[in-house]
């Protein structure tokens, strides 16, 4: 009976436990976020104008879009953001798994306002993900949970 009570733990906490913990709002421990350098001006006001796309059955989003700051009166792009993220089951936080910011003269102007679809691609057998800008190419490998 010990034995069968040590199997049964170890598969709670193996299998159970780190879902738990993201559902309730955190990433889990054994993943690793994978953010570059942030362009965004603490405490400047900016909207992301964003296009999103689903990856699959996975839970996870991809998104893609250009920044553009609120404290100015135009409404040029200031820097362009690609990441990907998953929505935790009973919050309304999402978590970030993957980010990239670039300067906006660093994006082909033809993308800047170019729909997700267009620039994601998902590759469900190796669960990787590949944001295509210019000539450059952006993977990621999904986590499992």
């Amino acid at each position: 009976m010990k034995k069968i009570t040590i199997i049964v733990l170890f598969l709670i906490l193996l299998f159970i436990a780190p879902k738990l913990f993201y559902y309730f709002g955190g990433i889990p421990l054994f993943v690793e976020q994978d953010i570059g350098p942030d362009l965004h001006v603490f405490g400047r006001p900016c909207l992301w104008d964003s296009s999103r796309i689903q990856l699959g059955n996975t839970g996870y989003f991809a998104s893609v879009g250009p920044n553009i700051y609120q404290d100015e009166a135009d409404e040029i792009p200031d820097f362009y953001t690609i990441d990907i993220q998953k929505r935790h089951l009973f919050s309304n936080n999402w978590g970030i798994y993957y980010e990239r910011n670039f300067e906006i003269e660093q994006i082909p102007e033809e993308l800047v306002w170019q729909d997700a679809r267009k620039i994601v691609e998902y590759q469900k057998k190796e669960r990787k993900v590949i944001f295509t800008i210019g000539k450059d190419k952006y993977e990621y490998i999904l986590p499992l949970f």
